[in-house]
């Protein structure tokens, strides 16, 4: 098993025992082996095979016995007797955004709700205010969740679905005859949620095709199965559609099925313009019909078309098609323009690896520097430092450095500094101006109206301490929304005092969004791209975070990532 499976039944243990009001301390150590095991830079066997699960920061003696049950049964006792202790439909309100196991629990228990349907009921019905604590705003936060459930409960975080659609395109890539495979539809634009999946493939003889396809371990149904084309309904609930040409038609299939419907009708109106007609087929001269060979290659579709290249990400008609008929597209980011990431933990705080461990893996990724930034001392959940703490972790850093001067690597030593409720910063100013780089963010609150909260950040950006606007919106892709925000009075405080704004590469945040980083490129503001790193295995959704960028027109300029060490520092200290 995967860590991340792991992960997952330890954390719905936790989850199914606050369901059941089991002692908070229990449920708080499930929930700490969970990140710990879902963070751990080794496969969890190891650890299990070599003895070592006890050495795992967070993981005790009795939570141990359960991983090991996990490893080697795929479940565990107590695991199957909390899922038949409580209902499926008490686990299914957990996916009601800002509805906790707490909650849900006491719907259960006091009120006999055993679905987010009889729960919808009751709360129009004003049943939930008779609970101690409950109100006439807890029934419509409640109701406004599971309506806000409804409407996104055919979309999936692309964190989840890119992992499974690259599967499905690699078991496709060793079919005999298969030249080429491509994940398509929104999925291929980076959109922060998908729908369903698009696979396009060019072979010879689409029939091996299909029928790897339709077996796929991933399938759940066949829907529809044609000539070059079948449907499939996949075990996550999401259709995944597959058309298959022949080489020399593949260009105008993908381009077809990448962009959104308003791209290609711009697309298809400029063809008309010079003649042509293009479709999923191909490019064709008018009236007569005849083929316009285009290969494999898009570019040469848009070469046709009189225009530059739009990648993938930019295919929205959000302005694009203009600039690329005027020939005024930017260069857009590339992965390897990255050289740091200024935003990551270690085991100082609620990270799983050393300062070295992390420098070590950053290093091996090809950057040049990192920036440590390790919790501050309110965020007691996620074990924020103390300020005797993270003065010795200065104190490290600064001795890596020493000690690594000739590696071509440097260590900003930085925090994660919380943004209290009233806009001041959790740590002193005195502090703050010793370290390299401020990460400043929200983590408490969110539910302050949108004038307390634009006025909590912008009291925060004007302390002048602050050198990246941390995960500016709070939101998670799986269940809670954005705070309420004035996004543009935010945006330009931070031009005004040379504050970088972060777009936070998880794909459960993505924040800044692909709109909002768009936004801040116009108005004047840098961007800084981080992990949000707990584990050397976390530097990898760098690239979720590249391509939100790519999506928001940014370029290498655009994004303090990509800048040497020394004009990096001269941006930090706001010289520049």
């Amino acid at each position: 098993m995967k860590n991340v499976e792991v992960a997952g039944i330890l954390e719905r243990m936790g989850e199914l025992l606050e369901i059941t009001a089991e002692n908070a301390f229990k449920v708080r150590a499930y929930q700490r082996a969970a990140q710990a095991v879902e963070n751990l830079h080794e496969p969890i066997e190891r650890a299990l095979v070599e003895g070592r699960l006890l050495t795992i920061p967070g993981i005790g003696e009795a939570i141990s016995a359960k991983i090991a049950e996990i490893l080697n049964t795929g479940t565990c006792r107590q695991y199957e007797e909390l899922q038949e202790s409580v209902p499926a439909g008490v686990v299914e309100m957990l996916r009601i955004p800002g509805l906790g196991p707490k909650k849900a629990g006491l719907f259960y228990r006091q009120l006999g709700l055993t679905s987010v349907a009889e729960l919808e009921a009751a709360a129009v019905a004003g049943k939930l205010r008779e609970l101690a604590g409950m109100g006439k705003k807890t029934e419509e936060n409640i109701l406004e969740g599971i309506s806000r459930l409804k409407q996104r409960s055919d979309r999936l975080p692309i964190g989840m679905i890119r992992p499974y659609a690259e599967r499905i395109a690699a078991a496709l890539s060793n079919v005999g005859g298969v030249e080429r495979v491509e994940v398509a539809g929104s999925l291929r634009r980076w959109r922060e949620t998908v729908k369903d999946l698009d696979l396009v493939v060019a072979a010879l003889d689409p029939a091996p095709v299909m029928d790897a396809f339709s077996k796929l371990p991933e399938v759940r149904e066949v829907l529809l199965r044609g000539d070059t084309k079948t449907s499939v309904l996949t075990e996550l609930n999401v259709q995944a559609d597959l058309r298959v040409v022949r080489p020399g038609h593949f260009a105008s299939l993908l381009n077809h099925f990448t962009g959104s419907r308003d791209h290609n009708v711009r697309l298809r109106t400029i063809a008309r313009s010079r003649g042509l007609s293009i479709n999923e087929y191909g490019v064709f001269r008018e009236p007569d019909g005849a083929p316009v060979p285009i290969g494999d290659d898009e570019r040469a579709l848009y070469d046709l078309l009189g225009m530059s290249f739009v990648i993938p990400e930019m295919r929205e008609d959000t302005g694009e098609v203009d600039a690329a008929l005027e020939k005024r597209l930017h260069v857009p980011l590339e992965m390897n323009d990255i050289r740091c990431d200024l935003h990551c933990h270690t085991f100082w705080s609620d990270g799983t690896a050393s300062v070295d461990e992390m420098a070590q893996a950053a290093k091996t990724r090809g950057y040049t520097h990192l920036g440590i930034a390790d919790h501050s001392r309110s965020l007691v959940v996620a074990h924020g430092l103390t300020l005797n703490e993270i003065r010795a972790q200065i104190r490290e850093i600064w001795e890596w450095n020493a000690k690594n001067a000739d590696s071509g690597f440097c260590l900003l030593a930085g925090t994660e500094c919380d943004i209290l409720g009233d806009g001041t910063l959790d740590w002193p100013m005195d502090l703050l101006s010793e370290l390299d780089c401020v990460v400043a963010s929200v983590h408490t609150r969110f539910k302050m109206e949108e004038k307390e909260m634009t006025e909590r950040v912008v009291r925060a950006l004007e302390t002048g301490r602050i050198h990246v606007l941390g995960h500016p919106t709070g939101r998670l892709l799986s269940g809670r929304d954005p705070y309420a925000l004035n996004m543009p009075l935010v945006l330009e405080t931070a031009r005004r005092t040379g504050t970088c704004v972060e777009i936070n590469a998880h794909p459960d945040r993505l924040d800044l969004s692909d709109t909002h980083a768009r936004m801040a490129k116009e108005m004047g503001v840098r961007l800084a791209i981080n992990s949000d790193a707990h584990s050397p295995e976390g530097f990898g959704v760098m690239e979720y975070g590249v391509h939100c960028a790519r999506r928001g027109w940014l370029s290498a300029e655009d994004v303090v990532n990509t800048y040497p060490l020394d004009r990096l520092m001269r941006v930090l200290r706001k010289e520049e």
